[in-house]
C-alpha cells in the first residue's frame, strides 16, 4: 500500500497510470502542514481495522513532500507517534517503505537514500523502486539497493508493471530486491515465469491495480497468477491502493477465490506467504503465522465454512478481535 492512498479523496477514480499519478501528486500537493498526516493515518488505521490486517508495510513518497516544504526528520518523526499510538490503541503494526521513484531519476533516489541513512528511523525498514518504469530501468539504481543493503535497510522493487518481462528479469537478476510488486508482464516469458519460481522472490499479487490500469489484463481472469500458482511462484496478495481502485484487501482474497477458482488451502498459504514475505524478524513472523493458524483452524474447517453466508463474513469471521 500506498501512504498516498489515504490522503486521496474517496471520490477519486483512475483507469491508467497518468491519472493514478495525477491522483498522487494531487494528493501530496494536499499536505498543507505536518499535522495533516496525523488524519491520513487515522484512515489507514480505519482501513486496516476493517480488512483484518493486522501488518502493513507502507510505501510514502519523500521527493514530493520534501519539494513541497516538509522537512524529511521532522516528518518521519510526526510518523513515528502516528504509528506508535496506532499500535497502543488498534493493536496494529506498521512500518515505512521510503520510495526511490523511477519517475524522478537516479541522482533524486539517491538524494533520498541519503535523506533516509542520516536520519535512521526503526519505523522506516525499507527502500522500494517505484514509479514509471518508462522513466528508469530497475538495474540503473542498483548501487542504490547495494548500498542501501550495506546500511541494513529491506528493499522492494516494483517491475513488470507496464514494461515488459526484462524488466523483470533484471529487476531480479540485478536489482536483487527482496521482494517484488506486479510481475505481470512475466507472462510474457517463459524464461521470467521460470526465474521467478526457481528464485522463490515473493511477487506481490495486485489484481485489481492491474485490471484497472489496463496495460496488460483487463479483468481478474486474464491475470497470470494462477500461472504464477501453478508454477511454484512465491505470491502473496494486496490492494496497491484501495482507495483509488475501489477495493479492499477482502476483495481481492474474493477476486482469487471467485474469479480465478484458488481453493480454500490455496488461500490459506497466501495469507502466510504475505507474513512469510514480510520484512519482519523472524520472530515475529512465527508468532502471527501461529494466530492465523489458530484462527483458521476453528473457524475454517469444512462444516463452519458451510454454514457462512458469505465469502467476506467467513474471512471477517478469521481476522476479528485479532490482537
Amino acid at each position: 500500500m500506498h501512504l498516498d492512498d489515504f490522503i486521496v479523496e474517496q471520490e477519486a477514480y483512475v483507469d491508467c497510470l497518468p491519472s493514478m499519478l495525477e491522483e498522487y501528486r494531487a494528493a501530496q500537493l494536499s499536505r498543507k502542514g505536518i499535522e495533516d498526516f496525523e488524519r491520513v493515518f487515522n484512515r489507514l488505521a480505519r482501513y486496516m481495522v476493517r480488512n483484518g490486517v493486522v501488518y502493513a508495510e507502507v510505501y510514502f513518497a519523500i521527493v514530493r513532500y520534501v519539494a513541497n516544504g516538509f522537512e524529511y526528520k521532522e516528518m518521519v518523526e510526526f510518523f513515528e507517534k502516528c504509528i506508535k499510538r496506532i499500535e497502543k490503541n488498534d493493536g496494529i503494526v506498521i512500518r515505512m517503505i521510503a520510495c526511490l521513484s523511477r519517475s524522478y531519476g537516479v541522482e533524486s533516489a539517491s538524494n533520498v537514500l541519503d535523506l533516509v541513512l542520516k536520519h535512521r528511523n526503526k519505523y522506516v525498514i525499507a527502500v522500494g523502486l517505484g514509479g514509471d518504469e518508462s522513466k528508469g530501468k530497475g538495474a540503473d539504481f542498483a548501487e542504490l539497493f547495494a548500498k542501501a543493503r550495506e546500511n541494513g535497510l529491506r528493499t522492494h522493487a516494483h517491475a513488470g508493471e507496464f514494461d515488459n518481462y526484462q524488466s523483470v528479469i533484471d529487476t531480479v537478476n540485478i536489482l536483487k530486491p527482496e521482494r517484488i510488486g506486479h510481475a505481470v508482464s512475466a507472462m510474457q516469458s517463459e524464461e521470467a515465469v521460470k526465474l521467478l519460481a526457481d528464485s522463490k522472490i515473493p511477487v506481490e499479487i495486485l489484481l485489481s491495480s492491474n485490471v484497472l490500469t489496463k496495460h496488460y489484463v483487463t479483468k481478474p481472469e486474464d491475470h497470470p497468477v494462477k500461472l504464477f500458482w501453478s508454477r511454484g511462484v512465491f505470491i502473496t496478495l494486496s490492494t496497491d491502493d484501495p482507495n483509488l481502485f475501489k477495493t479492499s484487501l477482502m476483495n481481492e482474497y474474493w477476486l482469487l477465490h471467485h474469479n480465478l477458482g484458488l481453493s480454500m488451502n490455496d488461500i490459506y498459504c497466501v495469507i502466510i506467504n504475505g507474513f512469510r514475505a514480510s520484512f519482519l524478524p523472524e520472530s515475529n513472523k512465527r508468532a502471527y503465522i501461529r494466530l492465523v493458524n489458530k484462527k483458521w483452524n476453528r473457524r475454517f474447517t469444512l462444516t463452519e465454512r458451510m454454514k457462512h453466508k458469505s465469502w467476506q463474513d467467513a474471512c471477517q469471521d478469521v481476522f476479528d478481535n485479532v490482537e
